[in-house]
């Protein structure tokens, strides 16, 4: 069962916790785990570490010799730094570590609110005084978001008042203080903000005219600013964000249980749009439960938002019978497990995050305790609601599959039987594409997949999507689009930040579930000296959850290669690969054969910003990079110049059909003076041929795209 498998995980790891405890005396009746200051990741972790502990400590079924701790003294820890935490908000008379109280912020909320679960755990071994403390802690923040708060919403990131994460759980902190005082003086203020609050969680655009009833009046009569996109996209932190379309999903679970534990019968209106957003986030993820984060992830890789995607998919199978996220809960576990395996000693995260534990302590410890809090969570309410096994399934569940666009993000996602593709241009790492066969997760990367990749001597480099436009058909997608490679805090001092040069691209996925083109060119803007030009990165993840290891097939050799801890190095190939019998890259340029280059560390960074490194850390994962031409000599580049030209075939298939439809296939691409590619592919019956504009200024200008497939022609205006 489920609940075995969560709690199991979190046996393994329980010494973790032990390893960073501190207490000023043997005696004290409080512990911090790391440092124990006030700062909100600080005490957020000590929060979760609490409710993993209390989870376990209240679990008849836990196994105490292999947590290596009795029942009794996991309780006692547990109770020791709930009651630092208690004790040290702004609402009680003592403090952090630090000598400062925390509390009442726009975030605070949320440490509350994710060990809630631990906090109902122990409930029965809880003092008068723990209660107490947990009311006035409760108070003190409901109090700071109903008097000095302000609630916003805005769909664009870039207005800074894309809240709706914070919206939510906010919401939920002051609904869970008249969960456990429902007399309180202030409780009709209280309840008119907790519905303000929720309201603009998960507002759209169309709620603005919405006459519905919300909380006794018209939705419209209440609005102040949609956070979402009618289509239920989110720009959150300024791109396509599948993670907090989750994380925000999360906090509404979170409170849903909290009300079932409780008996009282949650508000309907806390589920609103709930379901609507549920079905876009399923498209947006593997049958094994890992995100399919088409707009990429600019954090650590398969950590966070993909930890608190456990209690979304807890509650879609508990209030919507969504009984598809039982198979999302195992494939995650299992992947967990894999990850598990993987480290020397007793952590979820240590090997894959080595470089970032010796560099952020706090940072490496965050993660560590949001894969604990998640798990407890799941620990905890698949126990005590008996796995759920009650749940009626619902006979009409939202579908994995199927196609989804967006305009704003320039966002196109196709999901089949055999391949799963997508483009979006706004996304993390400016822009991003992905192709993988169906059921392969751990091929999934976005750090600018499928781009060139053109830098200077700027220690920040990266792409400025200028404009772009596509077109949607049945079982595929075409997009075009410019975008500028900048470079920015460059080393010298009065040395400007510079546009290097002008990539073009387009992206098309055929509607034959198996391939994508992508066609790329780039010239440069003015006179600079460039340091690196990959002309098309394909990132291939090679790490713990492929357990380190890809076969690499080409038409004279086979490769098998190991990810991290490997050699720094590049190995020329033929015109086409084959990866793990499973996806195929063919280049269809003449004399521009493949390249696999290998970093030597795990480069799949969480992202940076020009004005503030703080989050460049490496060691989040290892993936090899494909391309046809790799360049890292220091050079100086005329204006004007074309430094890159390529074509590449990308196809979900094994290494055999890799084989035949290299050899058999007749295929030509010809970048024209003018910036139009002509493109023809003849493969027995079906026959491909584009014409794509890939000049300055000429975005809109697409000429008809025509496909022939079985003998039988269709053309599309794209």
């Amino acid at each position: 069962m489920l609940h075995n498998k969560y709690r199991g995980l979190l046996e393994q790891n329980c010494s973790f916790i032990f390893d960073y405890l501190y207490s000023p005396e043997p005696n004290s009746d409080i512990a911090c785990f790391g440092m124990g200051d006030h700062g909100h990741w600080s005490m957020q972790t000590n929060t979760n570490m609490f409710a993993a502990l209390a989870t376990l400590a209240a679990d008849p079924d836990t196994n105490h010799q292999l947590a290596g701790y009795s029942k009794d003294e996991m309780l006692a820890t547990a109770l020791k730094l709930l009651r630092f935490t208690t004790k040290s908000h702004m609402g009680a008379d003592s403090s952090c570590f630090d000598n400062q109280q925390w509390g009442c912020s726009w975030i605070s909320s949320l440490c509350i609110d994710r060990m809630f679960h631990g906090i109902e755990a122990v409930t029965p071994f809880l003092t008068q005084e723990d209660n107490d403390l947990i009311d006035l802690m409760l108070v003190t923040e409901a109090n700071w978001l109903s008097d000095e708060y302000k609630i916003v919403a805005d769909e664009y990131n870039s207005s800074g008042k894309n809240h709706p994460e914070s919206n939510m759980w906010n919401a939920s902190i002051i609904f869970r203080t008249l969960m456990r005082n429902p007399d309180i003086p202030r409780s009709q203020e209280y309840l008119d903000k907790a519905y303000d609050y929720l309201l603009h969680a998960i507002s759209i655009s169309s709620d603005k005219f919405s006459e519905e009833l919300f909380y006794g009046k018209p939705v419209k009569d209440q609005f102040r600013g949609a956070n979402f996109f009618d289509s239920y996209s989110l720009d959150h932190h300024g791109y396509l964000n599948v993670g907090y379309m989750v994380i925000t999903l999360s906090n509404l679970a979170i409170l849903h249980f909290s009300y079932k534990n409780s008996g009282i019968e949650a508000p309907t209106e806390l589920y609103r749009h709930a379901y609507d957003l549920w079905a876009l986030i399923k498209k947006c993820t593997f049958e094994d439960g890992r995100l399919l984060r088409i707009g990429g992830d600019t954090r650590a890789r398969y950590c966070y938002c993909q930890d608190y995607a456990i209690p979304m998919w807890l509650m879609m199978l508990d209030k919507f019978g969504e009984t598809d996220c039982i198979q999302l809960e195992d494939g995650w576990l299992n992947q967990v497990q894999k990850e598990v395996n993987a480290n020397a000693g007793n952590s979820f995260l240590e090997n894959r995050l080595e470089v970032m534990k010796q560099k952020s302590m706090l940072y490496y410890h965050r993660l560590e305790g949001d894969r604990f809090s998640s798990l407890s969570m799941g620990t905890y309410w698949r126990r005590i609601y008996d796995n759920f096994v009650d749940v009626k399934e619902n006979n009409n569940q939202t579908p994995f599959d199927g196609n989804w666009n967006e305009d704003f993000h320039g966002a196109m996602v196709e999901k089949g039987e055999n391949r799963t593709a997508s483009w979006v241009w706004h996304s993390g790492q400016k822009p991003t594409g992905i192709c993988v066969p169906r059921e392969s997760s751990d091929m999934a990367e976005w750090e600018k997949n499928f781009m060139p990749v053109i830098k200077s001597l700027g220690k920040f480099n990266h792409n400025v999507v200028q404009d772009f436009n596509y077109k949607i058909f049945n079982g595929g997608f075409h997009t075009v689009g410019h975008c500028k490679a900048r470079t920015e805090a460059q080393p010298c001092e009065g040395a400007s930040d510079e546009d290097l040069a002008d990539i073009f691209s387009a992206c098309i996925a055929l509607p034959d579930d198996k391939s994508v083109l992508y066609i790329h060119r780039a010239e440069m803007i003015g006179r600079f000296y460039i340091t690196e030009i990959k002309d098309f990165c394909f990132k291939m993840p090679n790490d713990v959850f492929n357990n380190n290891e890809r076969k690499y097939i080409t038409a004279n050799k086979t490769l098998t290669l190991k990810g991290y801890d490997s050699q720094k190095g590049q190995i020329e190939l033929t015109n086409w690969l084959n990866i793990d019998d499973k996806i195929s890259v063919v280049s269809l340029l003449p004399n521009k054969n493949l390249i696999i280059n290998r970093p030597g560390e795990r480069q799949i960074s969480i992202k940076s910003h020009a004005k503030k490194d703080l989050f460049a850390l490496k060691g989040t994962l290892f993936a090899d990079e494909i391309m046809t031409c790799f360049n890292t000599e220091t050079q100086v580049l005329p204006k004007g110049e074309e430094i890159v030209q390529s074509a590449i075939l990308v196809r979900t298939e094994d290494a055999n059909g890799t084989k035949d439809f290299v050899n058999s296939a007749k295929t030509n691409v010809v970048f024209q003076p003018d910036g139009l590619v002509d493109i023809e592919i003849k493969d027995g019956d079906n026959c491909f041929k584009a014409k794509v504009n890939l000049s300055l200024n000429k975005i809109d200008d697409i000429e008809p795209l025509t496909l022939q497939i079985n003998k039988q022609e269709t053309s599309w205006q794209i």
